[in-house]
């Protein structure tokens, strides 16, 4: 389950530990530890429902067709926020073979919650890949870039982003770097933007 937390702590998830403050939200999976802390009053419930009746949220996509969810959905050439709160879904599979942010309603409203104070949201593509890792051409131009390939990247088929001056901005810039080459193009784009972006882990 979802909570909203009431004092900072720290959690061990995924395998590394990971600092929360007041009002910052998280996925819970051991139902009963995050009851007692909601019954103690260290931390609240996040309601998923109201988030997908706001107006200003939406979803973009290079590709048909719409995610299943009651949102607004609008087919785009270049990725760009179309609403105030913008979902960009920039895979070309089934809905079944997509990210996991996109198929978990919970993590996808957290997203677009955390939308409201920050200009882009973004994910890891793993706790233990490296660019360096990854078997693509675009060594070289991320380096330039990035500085040292021995860093995490970012997973660049899905991401949110607040219809602000930086949210545009880091979608301009991260459609020209999709065209110098795709599987490192999101993390060339968090470099490169001067925007506030949140960064989730991968599920």
């Amino acid at each position: 389950m979802w909570i909203k937390f009431k004092e900072p702590m720290t959690l061990r998830m995924s395998g590394t530990s990971k600092h929360f403050k007041i009002g910052d939200f998280a996925e819970i999976k051991n139902t009963k530890q995050a009851l007692q802390w909601i019954a103690s009053g260290r931390a609240s419930e996040f309601t998923l429902d109201k988030i997908f009746d706001d107006d200003d949220i939406g979803i973009v996509s290079l590709y048909p067709p719409a995610l299943p969810y009651p949102l607004a959905f609008q087919r785009v050439e270049t990725l760009y926020p179309v609403f105030a709160r913008t979902i960009v879904n920039n895979a070309n599979t089934s809905f079944n073979k997509s990210p996991h942010n996109i198929r978990n309603v919970g993590r996808l409203a957290f997203m677009l919650t955390c939308l409201q104070r920050w200009d882009v949201v973004v994910t890891l593509q793993s706790l233990k890949a490296r660019a360096l890792e990854v078997a693509t051409p675009e060594h070289e131009i991320t380096k330039a870039i990035v500085g040292d390939l021995r860093v995490p990247f970012y997973d660049g088929r899905f991401f949110a982003v607040r219809d602000s001056a930086a949210g545009k901005k880091f979608c301009e810039i991260f459609n020209e770097e999709w065209q110098r080459g795709e599987k490192l193009a999101l993390l060339r784009t968090v470099y490169r933007s001067k925007a506030l972006v949140y960064y989730l882990l991968p599920n």
